[in-house]
């Protein structure tokens, strides 16, 4: 049997983005998009907002598939990288209303 490897999974948190996480207004935005080509696949990104109304990207990574396993993989991650910041958290916008649960969840010790 011969055995291939398959790409999976991509996760991606800049040092630069995390670190200005904590001037950051208490709001994020989540959202997913297709890629389309030869190895498609889906995008998911956390942007934030700052205090002169600038987006700034969080995290993004590149999935299989949009699904609620790939937005836990991929939230657990950034919590995980924001080292609990989440708890300043109030509102959460965009495409993945779904994960508003979840990420109440992780916020709540």
């Amino acid at each position: 049997m011969i055995r291939t490897k398959t790409f999976k999974r991509l996760y991606v948190c800049l040092k630069a983005s995390k670190d200005n996480f904590v001037s950051c207004r208490p709001i994020i935005g989540l959202d997913g998009c297709f890629l389309k080509g030869k190895y498609g696949g889906e995008l998911l990104s956390v942007v934030a907002r700052d205090g002169n109304d600038q987006m700034i990207p969080l995290a993004y990574c590149v999935v299989e598939v949009e699904n609620k396993e790939m937005w836990s993989w991929f939230l657990v991650l950034l919590v995980d990288d924001l080292g609990g910041q989440w708890r300043n958290l109030l509102n959460i916008y965009g495409g993945a209303k779904i994960h508003l649960k979840f990420i109440y969840l992780i916020m709540d010790p």
